[in-house]
């Protein structure tokens, strides 16, 4: 994983705001993203939806939404859920 997905995850470990199930970028998720991809995979809603955001961000953000979730579930598997 690239070095700086691990600094967005101190901050948002560090931050309680960036935790908040009323944050902007979570309302963001649930409206755009959790039509494609509604996994209970064990990630803090609030986490997923700051990984999603810089994911799109580093990755241009420039295909088809279903693209981008494709992308980001694989991104997740690499990451996260198989050292679970």
């Amino acid at each position: 994983m690239h070095p700086i997905f691990c600094y967005y995850e101190q901050i948002w470990v560090e931050n309680e705001e960036e935790r908040a199930e009323d944050h902007p970028r979570v309302r963001e998720y649930k409206r755009y993203v959790l039509p494609f991809y509604n996994e209970e995979d064990g990630i803090p809603l609030s986490l997923k939806a700051l990984l999603y955001n810089r994911y799109t961000h580093w990755s241009s953000g420039s295909c088809a939404i279903e693209d981008e979730v494709r992308g980001f579930k694989e991104f997740l598997r690499e990451n996260y859920l198989r050292k679970m």
